[in-house]
């Protein structure tokens, strides 16, 4: 049975407006009119798959590009999205998208 991928139109539609929590030295454009919602691949998964939308931080086009395009090598990528999906579930929580407690 193919596991059922989690879809959230709040969690997507959250990133507009917001601030890049990818920050990519050299490549951020710090727009937050480009902001959007960006799956990250956090299961090895295949290319062209999506992750669940639970895994999308907040990135600006310019980061959006540098992740798809594979630029930096394994470490820097891994760095980038591991801080940006902590920047943003703590964005999230703020923006009451997420509740705890």
């Amino acid at each position: 049975m193919k596991p059922t991928r989690i879809k959230s139109k709040k969690l997507l539609d959250g990133a507009r407006g917001e601030e890049c929590t990818m920050n990519v030295a050299d490549f951020c454009s710090y727009n937050p009119e480009t902001v959007v919602a960006m799956h990250i691949n956090v299961e090895g998964g295949k290319m062209g798959g999506k992750t669940d939308d639970t895994s999308t931080v907040y990135g600006c086009s310019d980061c959006h590009t540098w992740l798809d395009q594979n630029k930096g090598d394994s470490i820097e990528r891994f760095f980038y999205t591991r801080r940006a999906l902590i920047r943003t579930l703590n964005r999230r929580i703020e923006q009451g998208l997420i509740k705890i407690g």
